[in-house]
């Protein structure tokens, strides 16, 4: 590092080791705090004239020298210790330091955005010195020298990314700019094991390693470097330990002497001789040290006073040389290229290479003959190189030679090797032109596809045969390079029962060809075919919609075959006999089916299996029509690829179909529909006549969803979901007969046959209440709906809150169930959850996409434990940017905090208090173990609507529907699951086509929350009277979404399916 500040008007010297402040003509201004000594490792500001930068512990600090004031500019918290191992600079932009974090995690530190960049971990390897390049890259000084990683100078990015070797030791170095502003590094490589040149001063390329050697000294002089920021220049100082006298031998050019060297290597000026004597420690060596501009230096020296008048030991006097323009030349050049590695190679009969190295650039020349007085000599070369080689030729075979290299560099200076031998090759026979003799030419073994051709040689030689219809033959074997001369090659893929012509080639290894005459033969006739058959494939699968397929005949041309079907489902449309090669085609029919089937055909007399899959079935436990109750079945198609088809049920308590008038059209009990990619399809009945209730069913060949929006003017919209069925589930119910609130539980059967069903009433506590066990029975597609106080009219229901465990009796048995709540006023008709308990539930994480508390809005959470243990969890509500959120509850509700503990088979409430401002947001419930929950949503104008907790998904769909003459629409809240991410949202019509201008894409942060009306999202859409769907899919991470109908009336709220995208 440098001690001249930015404008060369402060200079820092270390006072034993502590640090004195000098002004630039070199007087004394003030001693700097004790603080501030060696191992500080202080480096002046590149922007600022007054200020240095410092380290003390894990602190890197700063220091006004005008003003005295001190002050941290970061701490390294993660370290005890930071350190930049004492001589690199700050770079050269001014805003970047390299440390190293407890002397082993080495990164760069940025100044002006305070940030410390990626970190390498030495791994506890040794190494001396970092330094920082001009364009930002680190080197690390390894304390190992070799080839390898971790030897040497390494380079690395400024991301501390390892980049290449620079070189295979360690040395005295600086960095600098060559005068072509490339980076390079100027280093003493007396510790490199295989060095360019003697004890030299090398320049290294950082792009690519390059070594260029620019002063070479003697290896008595120990070097120190230092180099401004450019100007294609650097400055050694030399130091003699051993003290030599200047008029001994042992004074070498340069002992004692700061020089500057172009780095170029073509000019060395001499600036001074320091003359300090060796009596000191290396601490006090003259060590120079140049400004950034190159414009003046400092160095130390003793100049032998502490011999010649007797001062103190460790004593020497500070140095400052200013316009460094000026100095003397070196001295003229005297001494001669060292000679190395002479060497005689690639010999021949009549010539060989002299190769040799030199020391320093020189010129080549070769004297020779057959005797070490030599009498011969190569062309003098005259370019000056340090590897040479000569080729001497017009030699005499199988002769000794003597031969010696001389070599003359650029000041005259000759040098002369030793003498040298070698012996040139004897002299080669006469080349061989004569082609190799063939004789022996026949042709064996002979098929109706194939031949052997075989023939001799009176010398080794190559094989290759010539053959075709006809003397141009067109065709020829492999050519078999081995030489030999007994010679076989086979002919194959012949036509049979036909004439071939051929002929023989042969070429020897001096490269002499030979041809015989034309042969022919004829091959054999064909064989009768042998009928082996085969099948494009032996399975093939198809959904419950059918289909058709294609199976392809391999076999002999002549060989017959048929096709049969061994199923009534599977029919053979085409191809049912052939002979050779050939297709047959069928056709897969529909399945109702809810289970798979196998059948096969038989082609060929081999099998081929197909598999149909069963018909995917979603079931409503609930449906009503007549008596003012209309229900509207919205479905849509979760694929991203697959048309759905298939139809819509409806069937009474007994399990029998019921027609039913949908979207105007003629009663039916059987409704066909389809439903293509992303789509969606509604189904509303006409709500006149007779009350008629019971179940629906949507069956399709692939999986699809839905919800019944259940109507009636008096008590609002209820969405019920879609019921999955299972062998036991789990219902919350609430029932308080003085405000007239009731609860209601619909069941239905989806088997073909009937089912016994045992149900239990549970209190909050998970305990079963007195009177609170009974039994139902339900016919095959049949459906029952009771109020809780007529399910178990023994118990005191009076004024209850708790849950409904429904479970089939046998192990095969299931149930579909949807749990209602009404009250005494529209608006109070939402549902309940409904909780998986066989099988269980495995999610232990529900998130909650939309609450809502205040501005008349009120939320309740509604928890249910399926399992045989307590489960206790946290509530957290968090706000759009996904930051807490604290939202008042009801006190007499339990629990009241947001702690929650749910007993086994037990449930917990919680609603907000619906004061104040509205606050909307996120709601996530993390338990110990496996939950289920709702949250429903109440504002006294409008109603209530319930959404199930829900888990993150990659994208969903949900459907929409707008109407301006209706005031309807439909709302979406999105929540992200723990990190931030973007959203892409497209808007479709009911054929899942993407409308124009539906396309937007947003960003959520981690946990972040949002929730738009649809013509919010969508403003360009014409939405006045819009249905269709909404698909939402994440990058980066998992979402969870909640979709609302919402509309100006009292009961125009309920919940809408999210369901995951396949």
């Amino acid at each position: 590092m440098t001690p001249f500040n930015r404008d060369n008007s402060r200079i820092l010297l270390v006072h034993q080791s502590y640090f004195a402040l000098y002004d630039g003509s070199g007087n004394l201004l003030k001693s700097l705090p004790l603080e501030i000594h060696a191992q500080s490792e202080p480096r002046w500001s590149r922007s600022d004239a007054n200020v240095f930068y410092y380290v003390r512990g894990n602190q890197l600090k700063q220091y006004n020298v005008t003003t005295d004031a001190m002050s941290v500019v970061h701490t390294f918290s993660e370290y005890s210790s930071v350190t930049g191992k004492g001589e690199s600079d700050i770079c050269f932009d001014g805003n970047h330091f390299v440390f190293a974090g407890d002397n082993r995690y080495v990164f760069v530190y940025e100044i002006s955005t305070d940030s410390k960049g990626p970190v390498f971990d030495t791994g506890g390897r040794g190494f001396d010195s970092l330094y920082i390049t001009p364009d930002d890259n680190v080197s690390i000084t390894w304390l190992e020298d070799g080839t390898g990683r971790y030897t040497g100078i390494e380079l690395f990015s400024r991301d501390m990314n390892f980049l290449r070797q620079l070189t295979r030791s360690g040395g005295h170095m600086d960095y600098t700019r060559d005068s072509n502003g490339d980076e390079v590094l100027i280093w003493t490589n007396s510790n490199d094991p295989s060095p360019i040149c003697d004890n030299g001063i090398v320049k290294v390329r950082l792009s690519d390693g390059s070594q260029t050697c620019l002063l070479s000294l003697d290896w008595s002089l120990a070097v120190h470097v230092s180099a401004p920021d450019s100007g294609g220049w650097a400055f050694v100082e030399t130091y003699a330990p051993s003290d030599p006298d200047f008029q001994s031998a042992a004074w070498k050019p340069y002992t004692n002497e700061i020089v500057k060297v172009k780095l170029d290597g073509g000019q060395v000026v001499r600036l001074a001789h320091h003359r300090s004597r060796p009596f000191n420690s290396y601490n006090w060596t003259p060590r120079v040290s140049v400004s950034r501009d190159g414009s003046r230096l400092i160095y130390s020296s003793d100049y032998g006073l502490q011999e010649i008048l007797g001062y103190p030991s460790e004593y020497s006097d500070v140095y400052l040389i200013t316009g460094l323009s000026g100095g003397s030349t070196t001295s003229p050049d005297t001494t001669p290229p060292t000679i190395s590695g002479v060497a005689a190679t690639s010999i021949t009969a009549s010539s060989a290479s002299i190769t040799w190295t030199t020391s320093e650039a020189s010129d080549s020349l070769v004297a020779y003959g057959a005797s070490a007085s030599y009498g011969k000599s190569s062309a003098l070369d005259t370019v000056l190189v340090t590897s040479h080689s000569q080729t001497l030729s017009g030699l005499a075979a199988g002769t000794l030679y003597h031969f010696r290299v001389e070599s003359k560099d650029a000041a005259g200076n000759r040098a002369v090797s030793g003498d040298v031998t070698f012996t040139t090759l004897e002299q080669q026979p006469p080349a061989d032109t004569t082609p190799p003799t063939i004789s022996g030419v026949a042709a064996t073994g002979i098929t109706a596809s194939g031949a052997t051709i075989t023939w001799t040689t009176n010398e080794a030689s190559d094989s290759l045969v010539a053959y075709g219809n006809s003397a141009s033959y067109g065709d020829s074997s492999a050519l078999d390079t081995a030489l030999v001369t007994s010679h076989s090659q086979t002919l194959s893929g012949l036509a049979s029962g036909t004439l071939y012509h051929f002929r023989v080639e042969s070429k020897d290894a001096a490269g002499n060809r030979a041809l015989s005459g034309d042969g022919t033969f004829t091959t054999l006739a064909a064989p009768p075919p042998s009928c082996a058959f085969s099948i494009s494939g032996t399975t093939e699968s198809f959904d419950s919609s059918g289909g058709a397929g294609s199976v392809d005949v391999t076999a002999p041309a002549g060989c017959n075959w048929t096709a049969t079907s061994n199923d009534s489902w599977i029919t053979i449309a085409s191809g049912a006999s052939g002979s050779g090669n050939g297709t047959v085609k069928y056709s897969v029919a529909a399945s109702t089916a809810r289970a798979p089937r196998t059948g096969t055909l038989t082609v060929a007399g081999q099998s081929l299996t197909v598999t149909q899959g069963a018909m995917y079935t979603a079931n409503f436990p609930q449906f009503a029509n007549g008596g003012r109750w209309v229900s509207s079945v919205v479905l849509t198609n979760p694929s991203r690829t697959d048309t759905a088809s298939g139809w819509l049920s409806f069937f009474d308590s007994q399990g029998q179909p019921v027609s039913i008038s949908v979207n105007g059209q003629t009663p039916a009990s059987r409704i066909p529909f389809t439903i293509r990619p992303l789509g969606s399809s509604t189904f509303t009945t006409n709500g006149s006549g007779d009350l008629v209730a019971g179940s629906a069913q949507a069956s399709a060949g692939i999986p699809i969803s839905g919800v019944i929006k259940y109507f009636h003017p008096s008590f609002g919209t209820a969405g019920i979901p879609e019921g999955a069925p299972r062998r036991a589930v789990m219902a919350f119910v609430s029932r308080d007969s003085g405000e007239g609130l009731d609860s209601g539980i619909a069941l239905s059967n989806p088997q073909a046959a009937p089912v016994e069903l045992a149900l239990s009433l549970l209190g909050l506590d998970g305990r079963e209440v007195s009177g609170g066990s009974s039994s139902l029975s339900i016919p095959a597609n049949g459906h029952v709906a009771k109020f809780v106080h007529e399910l178990f009219p023994g118990a005191d229901t009076a004024k209850f809150q708790g849950s409904v465990i429904v479970t089939a009796a046998s192990t095969d048995g299931l149930v579909s169930v949807a749990a209602l709540r009404l009250g005494s006023y529209l608006g109070q008709f939402t549902t309940l959850p409904v909780v998986a308990v066989d099988p269980a539930p495995t999610a232990t994480d529900l998130y909650f996409a939309q609450f809502a508390n205040g501005g008349g809005w009120s939320s309740s959470l509604y928890f249910a434990n399926p399992l045989g243990e307590a489960s206790t969890g946290t509530l957290s509500f968090l706000d759009d940017g996904g930051n807490p959120l604290i939202v008042p509850a009801d006190r007499w509700l339990t629990p009241a905090s947001a702690g929650i503990t749910i007993p086994p088979r037990g449930s917990a409430v919680l609603s907000t208090d619906g004061e104040g401002a509205l606050v909307a947001g996120t709601a996530i419930l993390r338990a110990s173990s496996a939950v289920g929950g709702v949250l429903t949503f109440a504002r006294p104008d409008l109603g209530m609507a319930t959404v199930s907790g829900s888990v993150p998904m990659a994208a969903f769909i949900i459907p929409v529907a707008r109407s301006a003459d209706l005031k309807t629409s439909t709302g979406v809240a999105i929540a992200s699951a723990g990190t931030a991410v973007k959203l892409a949202l497209t808007l479709r019509n009911e054929s899942g086509e993407p409308v124009p201008g539906g396309n937007v894409t947003l960003d959520l942060p981690s946990n972040g929350h949002l929730a738009r009306y649809v013509e919010e999202l969508f403003p360009q859409v014409d939405l006045r009277a819009f249905r269709g769907t909404l698909t939402v899919a994440a990058q980066g991470g998992g979402i969870v979404g909640t979709a609302l109908q919402l509309g100006e009336k009292q009961g125009d709220l309920t919940a809408l399916p999210v369901t995951e995208l396949r």
